[in-house]
């Protein structure tokens, strides 16, 4: 039988983050997936009709949308982990300085 190391650290409690910012960020992904989607098909309209207006279109509005649609993704990644830092800080104890008494 084996013995589980001992560890100086305690146990962080699960986090638990508002249901506003969960949706928030579902949202957001979701968002980010149908501007990607709808970017990806502007750029197979200009490989299956290789013509000046489709290969336009694509390169100028399909790169425009794409961006966008990779800007809201990092924007619900940063805003994930901005609630995430935040909630481990809040249920993190608080550490007393033995030196300042």
């Amino acid at each position: 039988m084996k013995d589980k190391p001992q560890s100086d650290e305690t146990p962080v409690p699960s986090l638990k983050m508002p249901p506003a910012i969960v949706s928030k960020i579902e949202n957001r992904v979701k968002w980010a997936c149908i501007w990607s989607l709808l970017a990806l098909g502007l750029i197979t309209w200009a490989l299956i009709q290789p013509k000046p207006l489709p290969v336009i279109v694509a390169m100028s509005v399909g790169q425009l949308i794409g961006t966008l649609s990779l800007l809201l993704f990092l924007g619900s990644v940063a805003l994930d982990v901005r609630a995430r830092y935040r909630l481990t800080k809040r249920t993190e104890p608080r550490k007393s300085n033995p030196g300042a008494e």
